[in-house]
């Protein structure tokens, strides 16, 4: 090669390489808080979806041989009755997610108390899905129990879970408002023989003005999509972004301050009480509770906090989703903030891993909270 073309080439190289490292190294960081869109998905894990946990209308749901007679987890054989004690609805917190069945709050309530206490938890639902599960369980017992995990807010507005979650997920129906009620979007997968539509990118595109996660990711944050070669241009197309992530690390670790803490977690600005999100969640709860009275059942809704808010509570003496509780004391729906139980003890051990599932030993702290809860004179 000619001297005069050396440098350049040498140079081109070095570029490159710099590039790749870019690209890996953003390829192994905490992509959920950079590139929202997982909806590349393969079609093999569509075709998984559709033939073991599609649900048309709940998005997915456990499979028939994850569920007993009555449809709940199978804890145990349980006799026929007019009325059990409970049943519980909810995300991974209520299912009882990385740690064994026997071990899972509703288990342990049966194993102390002899209750039946049916759950019906389904991981990674949003409050909107878990509600609509109530709506279709006609199983009847003397209490329900609604869990809600902090960042399921987030949840209620998603309707393809591609465009929120660490990783590819199913599209679920959602709510919108309507007046003063609320109106139901039907999951836009309605038949399992459709689920190849995902792979439709026209179809996808679709979708996403029918999700919140999209736009408040491009318009507000500003955050890229997707991570695309080169790396570097990814990076300059979006360097307000990036340049505004990187500050706030900054600022956290330097300055550290429950405002600056709480913008680290994109679900949180959702707590507002004028948001839309909070909203919605807030006409999911009250239908639940008019729900439940209707049906002769006495609600209870339980609040689990992320450990990261338990944190800040500890710390700064103040709740991200304050809000919330605030919102079913006024109205009197009888509810378990965790939160508060939590931060006086030794919480850590609570959680697997950092806001991770629930271990056994915080599955054993809820359980005694519930039972002495329902246990209290009315």
């Amino acid at each position: 090669m000619p001297r005069v073309m050396r440098r350049p080439a040498l140079l081109a190289a070095a570029l490159l390489v710099a590039d790749g490292l870019l690209y890996l190294g953003l390829r192994v960081s905490d992509t959920r808080r950079i590139f929202y869109d997982r909806s590349d998905v393969d079609p093999h894990r569509l075709q998984y979806w559709a033939a073991n946990g599609f649900d048309a209308g709940l998005g997915w749901d456990l499979g028939t041989g994850s569920r007993d007679r009555l449809g709940a987890m199978p804890h145990r054989a349980y006799r026929q009755r007019d009325r059990y004690k409970i049943k519980a609805f909810g995300d991974s917190f209520t299912f009882g997610s990385d740690v064994a069945a026997g071990e899972n709050w509703t288990a342990v309530i049966e194993g102390v108390t002899g209750w039946e206490c049916l759950n019906y938890g389904v991981p990674g639902y949003g409050t909107d899905q878990a509600y609509l599960k109530y709506r279709r369980t006609s199983v009847p017992t003397e209490y329900t129990i609604l869990g809600i995990q902090q960042e399921n807010i987030a949840r209620v507005v998603n309707i393809y879970r591609a465009f929120y979650m660490e990783d590819w997920g199913p599209p679920k129906p959602r709510f919108f408002l309507d007046g003063e009620g609320l109106r139901l979007e039907p999951n836009p997968i309605g038949k399992a023989e459709d689920a190849r539509r995902l792979l439709d990118r026209a179809f996808v595109e679709g979708l996403r003005r029918l999700d919140y996660w999209p736009r408040y990711n491009e318009e507000v944050l500003g955050a890229p999509r997707r991570l695309q070669w080169p790396a570097a241009w990814t990076i300059l197309g979006h360097a307000p972004f990036f340049a505004g992530r990187a500050w706030l690390e900054f600022r956290v670790r330097q300055w550290p301050n429950y405002e600056d803490e709480v913008r680290r977690y994109r679900h949180h600005h959702l707590y507002d009480e004028s948001s839309e999100a909070f909203q919605i969640l807030s006409r999911v709860v009250d239908e639940f509770v008019r729900l439940c009275r209707r049906r002769g059942e006495k609600p209870l809704v339980l609040v689990f906090p992320l450990q990261h808010t338990v944190d800040l509570m500890k710390t700064y003496g103040r709740s991200v989703y304050g809000p919330l509780v605030r919102r079913l004391a006024q109205n009197r729906i009888p509810h378990i903030d965790f939160g508060p139980v939590f931060v006086r003890e030794h919480y850590v051990e609570y959680y697997l891993g950092y806001n991770g599932h629930l271990s056994a030993a915080g599955n054993e702290r809820v359980a005694r909270e519930v039972i002495h809860f329902l246990g209290r004179p009315e």
